[in-house]
């Protein structure tokens, strides 16, 4: 071996050489190589306790550290022992406090592997130093105590009662500050072995001291210091032996005191609530039973109220913090305790003469809004008003308040706000309008409006598109012209949104934007035109402006068309190609692959020709290994080069490194644009499909959750795109194939295969291929990832493939994946925790209960596929399903358990009927839940399949009455379909769903026992269906029923042009999917009773006219002809 050009210097040489930029390249390589030799140990050591220059002393200490596990065994025993009496001499006299702790760290990891015979010396050694009149050997001794816990993995437990004694003295230490400090950092690394009741109550000794330490290093101005003891707090919250019952309101009222104490550093105050934070996380009851809240809401309203005296994207201000504090508290406290006790100070703050006041009782009107969303949205009629009065407010701030809180009522009281639109929309407009001049205000009133638009449909918005357009598009300009290379921050970010609420605009008007694009696309070229030098730099505001431009141009022709969009394909193409090949900005290829799937979306097979010009670029991005990484350690760490043998300091650089966000978006873009094309572009894809194959299964176990996802979505794209192009005889491929939404497959695909195993409906030998390539990588997610979003994404892709796969997907799985779907419903999978619990006390959406949806689609998406013969798999999983629609606290999993109910219990047909007893009553509980509909529209669903299938089951015939009573309710008030305003989507379901149990009712039920002529004028009144095209086929073969039986025809006469024009309507519902003798029926019908609907000339014209406004021209051209 060749020796290196420092082969022959010092140690001391070395340690310095790894100090200079100039050398430390060959000084690391040389001391690597000496660190294998175990003396070089006692090298290291004697510059520990001789060198003169302390950054040496240091060094040498953390590099022994580093080896000493290794190689002290390697030594003699003599001098392993004198290694061992000079740590503890020098550590002692060393009198920087930098050096003393790297040297405890080396008597730790001494201990971690010598304990056994050199721990009594040790304790020895330390309890001495506790007992000495100097500060440095006590000091010494807390540091040595704490780094002992945080190395030693063994035998710590048998010193636990030791430990919590020598830390009293410590922390009680009332002549050295330092002491108690050092103190508090041991006790610290005490708090993550407290494991045995025992433990915790010697533990308990020392929350006073803690407490005392607390007080007195903030009286001193060592807030550090207090901060880390708060820290404890915070990790002993859980554990209710250290803090019972009785001790958390007082330690709760201590923090909230230093908390409202506005000469502290935001940082301490911050800490301060975040042990309430997790006092209200796990604590709940505490809070509630001791009646803290008004103390609570005593700090932070006022805290919320202080001046943001720092730039808010530099520091965390104390309203942001009171914001947050509210919100953990509205979301784990029961909501409408908070809300009474939060709006008496609220409303107070609103009439303040102070704007920042003022500003805050927006701000917190706002956040309260998630967490007490049932309250609230009681109360919108009042609270709104409230809101939108603020925004008359002559202080901007107030009226920055007033458009977030807007913002929140709008994300979290649905849907009570969407059906006051015009009246938010209105108030928003005016103000954009009226404060052309304040950059903040705008802003936020921006935000508003983007959350607005994003909620509305595309008739509520056709009115407004004339009027929303101008005013962003007038502001964009305004903006645009002050571009400058010193843009604000601020500034910047108002130019985004603008550019954002377009594209929301777009996306939500969709066709109805058509003729105002021409304008706002003229206006955006330049913008994605930007190319000078300043912006081709990562992370320049130019890039990440053409960079949302570029997506904003993408959405407007997928919600204009391809026809629409077609003067301006060859503008903003090679546009955006250009800036794919010139600027590198991970924003910018994002943006730039989010173009290209919306004009694959929107193109379908059109968009084949430029298929291979961008695919490359996508299945690079995809394929990358070269991702970048950012560390938050300092760039120029000394030991970056060398190994650990002890795996705490890796992992704590390893915790410091984080992947750039900027890459993680660019790969998931180009996933999803590659699913888009997969998608979208039929046969033209059979050429790149091996190369999707591997992008699967390279990225299905990425280690980001969002683009496993994404790779699952592919697969799922790729099977059905060989299903589609390669169709088995007995599937007829849509006219436009894929989804018609993400996620969302289309109507027509759904269940042509003929339900029941053994299949009778096989796959092509392609189709099965694939499937047998990727449906691993799926498997591996649903049965084995660790992410609670992952699986339900998996079970998504399942989900999907089985309804249009059918039992060819489910044979040979089925078992495997109710047996998964088993482990989910008892909380055993290992993506749930330990302890997770379906009696958890959260109103909120959680992650969980976005599992038990995917899973509850799962079961009901294999029962159709299955059919009657599911009855006995079904078994296993019927009392765990019933647990959650029996739940005592959560609607949310209550409506899961009833939608289940109604998909699986259809599917089987009359095999289910011996569940009906056990499903009624938390049925008959759910339609009750006047407050919640989408409780009730599962409720009310799974009601009419209870009838559908239980056919001669005593319970649903000596009920029918009070079940009529219960559901008389939807049928109350008559509405019409300009009524879109009062009338919200999911109410509108209900309903539907209503009118289709009576359906199912008047079908099963014995005339004779209905109320028909009371029933007739329900159906009448609320019919023909809204939104639930999929109960169509029961409704005409309801109308088919009662116009064919006897005992009902009489009762048909008065009602005859309403039921024509309900006939009508669902035959021609384009959504619907109806079987060709039932249309034939119908129209049979229709047309005998042609001459009886001329009769009444008047009525007949009523009935055209409807049709014309509110149907399709089919069926005003069908109901021409009659």
């Amino acid at each position: 071996m060749v020796a290196g050009p420092l082969a022959s210097a010092s140690p001391e040489d070395l340690l310095q050489g790894i100090l200079d930029a100039r050398s430390v390249a060959q000084a690391t390589e040389e001391l690597k190589a000496r660190l294998k030799h175990a003396p070089f140990c006692v090298d290291l050591l004697r510059i520990v306790t001789t060198h003169p220059n302390p950054n040496i002393r240091q060094l040498a200490a953390v590099l022994m550290r580093k080896k000493i596990a290794t190689n002290l065994g390697r030594l003699d025993n003599a001098t392993q022992s004198q290694i061992k009496a000079t740590l503890l001499e020098r550590i002692v006299k060393e009198d920087s406090h930098l050096v003393r702790v790297a040297i405890a760290h080396v008597v730790s990891a001494v201990a971690r592997v010598d304990y056994g015979e050199w721990g009594a010396e040790l304790l020895n050694f330390l309890n001495q130093c506790m007992e000495s009149g100097e500060e440095g050997p006590r000091e010494v001794a807390m540091m040595v105590f704490g780094s002992v816990i945080d190395n030693m993995e063994t035998n710590i437990a048998n010193y636990f009662n030791q430990f919590v004694v020598v830390f009293n003295k410590g922390l009680n230490d009332a002549s050295s500050m330092k002491v108690r400090i050092a103190a508090v950092k041991a006790v610290s690394s005490l708090t993550q072995i407290v494991e045995t009741e025992e433990q915790a109550t010697a533990f308990k000794t020392l929350i006073g001291p803690l407490v005392r330490v607390v007080e007195a290093a903030l009286q001193q101005g060592h807030e550090d210091t207090a901060v880390l003891a708060i820290e404890i707090f915070d990790d002993l919250v859980e554990c209710n032996v250290v803090f019972s019952a009785q001790d958390l309101p007082d330690i709760v009222k201590f923090m909230l005191h230093i908390a409202a104490n506005t000469h502290l550093q935001t940082g301490t105050r911050s800490q301060a609530l975040t042990f309430l934070h997790w006092v209200c996380k796990n604590k709940p009851k505490v809070v509630t039973r001791n009646q803290l809240l008004p103390a609570i809401l005593n700090v932070i309203l006022p805290m919320a109220a202080e001046p943001d005296e720092h730039d808010e994207e530099e520091e965390e201000s104390p309203s942001t913090l009171a914001a947050s504090t509210l919100d953990t508290v509205a979301l784990s406290l029961p909501g409408t305790q908070v809300f009474n006790v939060a709006i008496e100070g609220i409303g107070q703050y609103s009439q303040s003469t102070h704007p920042n006041q003022r500003k805050a009782a927006m701000t917190l009107l706002g956040i309260l809004s998630e967490g007490c969303a049932e309250t609230m949205r009681r109360q919108l009629d009042q609270l709104l008003p409230f809101a939108l009065k603020a925004f008359e407010d002559p202080q901007a701030l107030v009226r920055v308040g007033a458009a977030t809180c807007i913002g929140q009522f709008i994300e979290y009281l649905q849907p009570e706000i969407l059906k006051r639109y015009k009246q938010v929309m209105d108030v928003v407009l005016h103000t954009l309008e009226a404060n052309s001049g304040s950059i903040v205000v705008q802003e936020k009133v921006l935000y508003a409006l983007m959350v607005l638009i994003d909620h509305l449909e595309e008739d509520q918005l056709a009115a407004y598109v004339p009027h929303v357009l101008p005013k962003i598009m007038a502001t964009l300009m305004t903006l645009l012209a002050q571009t400058k290379a010193d843009d604000s921050f601020r500034l910047t970010l108002l130019k985004e949104s603008c550019i954002n609420v377009i594209s929301s605009l777009a996306g939500s008007a969709q066709k109805t934007f058509a003729p105002y694009s021409q304008e706002v696309l003229v206006h955006l070229e330049p913008v994605v035109k930007i190319t000078n030098t300043t912006s081709t730099e990562e992370g320049s505001p130019f890039v990440a402006l053409r960079a949302k431009a570029t997506d904003c141009v993408g959405a407007i022709a997928q919600a204009i068309g391809p026809e629409a969009f077609a003067p301006f394909l060859p503008v903003f193409y090679p546009l955006v190609k250009q800036g794919l090949s010139e600027i590198s900005d991970h924003a910018l290829r994002e943006n730039s692959f989010r173009f290209f799937a919306c004009l694959a979306f929107s193109m379908r097979e059109a968009f084949a020709p430029y298929l291979n010009d961008v695919f490359p670029s996508l299945v690079e991005t995809a394929m990358s290994d070269k991702f970048e990484t950012f560390t938050h350690q300092d760039e120029h760490d000394p030991l970056s080069g060398f190994d650990d043998e002890e795996d705490e300091e890796d992992e704590r650089r390893i915790a410091g490194i984080s992947i750039r966000t900027g890459y993680l978006d660019e790969v998931e873009s180009a996933v999803y644009g590659l699913q888009v094309f997969t998608d979208a572009l039929g046969p033209h894809m059979h050429q790149h499909l091996n190369s999707l194959v591997l992008i699967v299964e390279k990225l299905h176990c990425h280690f980001h959750s969002s683009i496993r996802q994404r790779a699952l979505n592919l697969a799922e794209a790729i099977i059905l795109n060989i299903h589609r192009t390669q169709p088995p005889p007995w599937f007829t491929p849509p006219a436009k194939s894929g989804t018609t939404g993400e996620g969302q497959v289309r109507k027509s695909e759904v269940s042509q295969w003929k339900p029941g195993l053994p299949c009778q409906s096989p796959l092509t030998q392609n189709c099965q291929d694939g499937l047998s390539k990727l449906w691993p990588f799926v498997w591996k997610n649903v049965k084995e990832s660790d992410e609670k979003a992952v699986v339900s994404a998996a079970l998504d892709v399942t989900s999907e493939l089985c309804e249009i796969l059918g039992p060819a997907m489910v044979e040979g799985i089925y078992k495997d994946l109710l047996s998964v779907c088993s482990e989910l419903l008892q909380c055993k999978h290992p993506c749930q925790d330990s302890d997770d619990d379906l009696d958890q006390d959260e109103e909120s959406r959680t992650a969980e209960e976005e599992l038990f949806e995917s899973l509850s689609t799962l079961v009901g998406a294999i029962a159709k596929a299955i059919g009657s013969s599911f009855q006995p798999l079904y078994e296993q999983l019927h009392p765990l399903i019933l647990r959650l629609a029996a739940h005592k606290r959560s609607k949310v999993y209550k409506t899961i358990g009833l939608g289940c109910f109604g998909d699986v219990i259809q599917a089987m047909g009359g095999s289910a009927a011996r569940y009906v007893d056990q499903v009624l009553p938390h049925v008959v509980q759910g339609v009750q839940q006047d407050e919640d509909w989408d409780l009730r529209r599962n409720a009310v669903f799974t009601l009419g399949v209870l009838y559908e299938v239980g056919e001669g089951v005593a319970t649903l015939e000596q009920q029918i009455m009070p079940i009529l009573q219960l559901l008389q309710p939807f049928f109350a008030n008559e509405q019409t379909n300009t009524d879109a305003e009062e009338y919200d989507d999911v109410e509108a379901a209900s309903v539907d769903n209503a009118a289709a149990a009576v359906c199912r009712i008047i079908l099963r039920v014995k005339v004779d026992a209905l109320p028909i002529p009371q029933l007739l004028v329900g159906l009448c009144r609320v019919l023909p269906l809204r939104v639930d095209a999929d109960e169509c086929s029961i409704v005409l073969k309801c109308l088919l029923y009662l116009f064919h039986t006897p005992q009902t025809q009489a009762h048909l006469q008065p009602h005859l042009h309403d039921l024509a024009k309900i006939a009508v309507c669902e035959l021609f519902n384009d959504k619907a999917d109806i079987d060709e003798n039932t249309k034939q029926q119908v129209r049979l019908l229709l047309q005998q009773l042609a001459p009886k609907l001329k009769e009444n000339p008047q009525q007949h014209r009523a009935v055209y006219e409807y049709l014309s406004n509110s149907s399709t021209q089919a069926a005003v051209e069908f109901y021409q002809q009659l």
